[in-house]
């Protein structure tokens, strides 16, 4: 897998490709995330997510063709940045390709080196893709919030899982 993607850190001059990649999977990406979530992501939105002034990093990964496939946003919950959530998606037709999984294991060690040492992920409850990718990389069950996210099909119950540092080892 390794040799057939690329993850690099974005910056300022990605923001034309995340603009695609987001135009491009919109309906896809709105049966897993809520329309408000969407509905924000514009030009201006992502502008200020890559000037690095909102406590957050994005990195990319893109195939060996140079195509975009997935994105990955960690926000900092803590002014140490010790403490981060993490979103992240991936093209439909990427998709169950082990993508996400790949992407996010090679993603944490990274965010260990950086002084991340617990970062949480908050899924619907019915999106057992992503609760995959989550466990297979060393996550653990938090919390269940109920009825605490309002998607297309109607409102649904938010999991989130926390990883720590030292959670891969056990995956070895």
């Amino acid at each position: 897998m390794n040799r057939l993607l690329k993850i690099q850190r974005a910056s300022e001059t990605d923001l034309e490709a995340i603009l695609l990649f987001e135009f491009h999977n919109k309906t896809w990406f709105s049966e897993f995330l809520p329309s408000q979530v969407l509905m924000r992501q514009n030009e201006r939105y992502f502008k200020q997510q890559l000037s690095g002034g909102q406590n957050l990093v994005q990195f990319l990964v893109y195939l060996h063709n140079g195509a975009l496939v997935g994105r990955f946003s960690f926000q900092f919950l803590d002014p140490q940045h010790t403490v981060a959530e993490v979103s992240y998606r991936v093209a439909k037709q990427c998709s169950n390709r082990g993508i996400a999984q790949f992407a996010l294991r090679s993603l944490l060690p990274i965010l260990a080196c950086y002084g991340i040492n617990e970062l949480y992920a908050q899924v619907s409850s019915e999106n057992e893709a992503s609760i995959r990718v989550l466990k297979s990389c060393g996550f653990e069950y938090s919390v269940t919030k109920e009825a605490s996210i309002k998607m297309p099909s109607g409102i649904q119950d938010t999991v989130v899982y926390k990883w720590r540092v030292g959670s891969q080892e056990r995956l070895q």
